[in-house]
């Protein structure tokens, strides 16, 4: 696979399913956060926590569609994908180190979340090696 493909499915699959995950957050927070997960979404701060992540989210997912679609703004997509995997990656490995395991679909969103911070940090030393 040319590399400049890599770099475009590895923004586009992340640009197109992180969008589900924020309107979940900011539209359907009782039925997929309250019910699955037991947090009590009905108070007005809980609400504006979770509309403000799903603002967050999909302000991040249009600039990586933004990577996939413009070449030019392929890099600080790059960039910003890697730097936001290992953000909440980070987030989510302390919180089971400091607050114990969570549900099982959050551990399996940090795996995700350590392996494409890796494979985001890989595919920007690659790319600057080439450059």
């Amino acid at each position: 696979m040319p590399f400049e493909k890599l770099e475009r499915l590895f923004l586009v699959v992340p640009a197109l399913t992180l969008p589900l995950i924020a309107l979940a957050y900011g539209f359907a927070h009782e039925l997929k956060i309250g019910g699955l997960f037991d947090i009590d979404t009905a108070p007005l701060h809980t609400r504006n926590i979770l509309r403000a992540t799903m603002g967050i989210y999909l302000a991040v997912s249009g600039l990586w569609m933004a990577g996939f679609l413009t070449p030019a703004l392929r890099r600080p997509a790059l960039w910003c994908l890697t730097l936001f995997m290992s953000g909440v990656g980070m987030g989510r490995i302390l919180s089971m180190l400091l607050d114990g395991w969570p549900h099982p679909v959050f551990v399996l969103f940090a795996v995700l979340e350590v392996v494409m911070a890796t494979a985001g940090w890989l595919i920007i030393t690659r790319k600057a090696q080439t450059a």
